[in-house]
């Protein structure tokens, strides 16, 4: 099943590709897959967000450090003090429709 549904995202990643939606994949591919199971996880880490959208690790810390992506609302730190954004928020912030925070 996590098969078909890895083939489903790769089908319309291509045909967003094909329409120049470049982000409608990353963000329906959030929505449909899950390593847990098939359900959407509210909240990735920062490694599994940088897989998803193509943003380096690095390149995510600095818009954290500028201010775009804010604490409390686009991301959290675990009590271990790992970084996990949310998905819906980031989502949100590809749209242009979610909190815009820069510094």
């Amino acid at each position: 099943m996590q098969a078909y549904m890895i083939a489903s995202v790769l089908v319309i990643a291509y045909l967003c590709w094909l329409v120049g939606d470049g982000f409608a994949w990353i963000v329906e591919g959030v929505r449909r897959i899950d390593v847990l199971g098939g359900e959407k996880m509210k909240f990735v880490t920062i490694q599994k967000l940088a897989e998803l959208t193509g943003y380096s690790v690095a390149a995510l810390k600095v818009k954290i450090q500028r201010g775009t992506f804010a604490q409390g609302i686009h991301f959290v730190k675990s009590p271990d003090g790992r970084i996990h954004f949310d998905t819906e928020a980031y989502e949100e912030w590809v749209k242009g429709t979610g909190s815009q925070h820069t510094a």
